[in-house]
């Protein structure tokens, strides 16, 4: 494996540390641990996701194959349905924009703006309909139905906390720190622009060498997108409360890089990690 990818992976996850709650400069041994933690987890969810496929005897890793994991968890069930969402509106945007683009602006005939702009009211329900019969073909999703014919709106007290708490944070920044803050909240793993670049062979292939990168689709890299978002964040923020509540919110360490011990620890209070070994979708019976 080349040392670029690996840089490039120090550098991603490193940023999303620090935009989840992480120091400027989090600890390089922090890093590495997240890093081989969350490859680890990858692994572990790409197989249920082949898995499902292979049942499926589909060609390619669709939503179902994460969404299944994802359903006996219903408040990260909602809130992959809710990304799924927003992925479909911001691509209808970036859509409208690069037509926009291509009108010739001298052109008097505004016809085409209207054309471009009158957007139908049913493409919204279309990915809704499609999500329902997603759901449909799993059990026990009734509720995650009506999720979706509610207008996907719920409480989602987990994530208001870390919200309120990351808010906090970025006002205490300096301009350089709220300056990098921004510019690491676009960036993920897997780039959404092109399915079959290079780097994402060489990120699978260290998440596990025997994965079929022919059955990779934008559907998963959303999926994979999605899921790394979840984990960081729910971890950064369980290893930040465990740092606080031991050093009694001391400001100035408050904001110091999280050493390594408390990422540790954050793992070990996790009930469903320890005992199954699956971090986000894990279930105990």
């Amino acid at each position: 494996m080349t040392s670029k990818i690996h840089v490039f992976l120090e550098d991603i996850i490193s940023s999303l540390l620090f935009v989840n709650g992480d120091s400027m400069h989090p600890l390089a041994d922090s890093t590495k641990f997240v890093q081989n933690f969350l490859l680890g987890q990858l692994k572990i969810i790409l197989k249920c996701a082949g898995d499902n496929r292979i049942a499926r005897n589909a060609s390619k890793l669709e939503f179902i194959d994460f969404l299944v994991q994802a359903k006996k968890h219903p408040n990260l069930m909602k809130r992959f349905l809710l990304r799924i969402k927003t992925y479909d509106e911001a691509m209808k945007v970036k859509n409208l924009y690069n037509s926009l683009k291509n009108i010739d602006c001298d052109c008097e005939d505004y016809s085409s703006y209207e054309d471009i702009l009158s957007t139908p009211d049913g493409e919204g329900e279309e990915l809704s309909k499609s999500l329902e019969s997603i759901l449909e073909k799993m059990d026990g999703c009734e509720e995650y139905i009506d999720f979706i014919k509610n207008g996907y709106v719920f409480t989602d007290n987990t994530k208001q906390k870390i919200m309120k708490k990351k808010e906090e944070r970025t006002k205490s920044m300096s301009t350089d720190e709220y300056i990098l803050f921004e510019n690491n909240r676009s960036k993920t793993l897997f780039n959404t622009a092109s399915i079959k670049r290079a780097r994402h062979k060489q990120i699978l292939e260290m998440i596990d060498p025997q994965f079929d990168f022919s059955t990779m689709s934008l559907e998963a890299i959303h999926s994979l997108n999605f899921i790394v978002s979840e984990i960081l964040s729910i971890l950064v923020a369980q290893a930040t409360e465990i740092r606080s509540h031991i050093l009694k919110n001391d400001s100035f360490e408050y904001y110091e890089p999280i050493s390594l011990d408390y990422y540790k620890l954050a793992l070990k209070k996790t009930p469903r990690y320890m005992k199954t070994g699956n971090y986000l979708f894990g279930v105990i019976d």
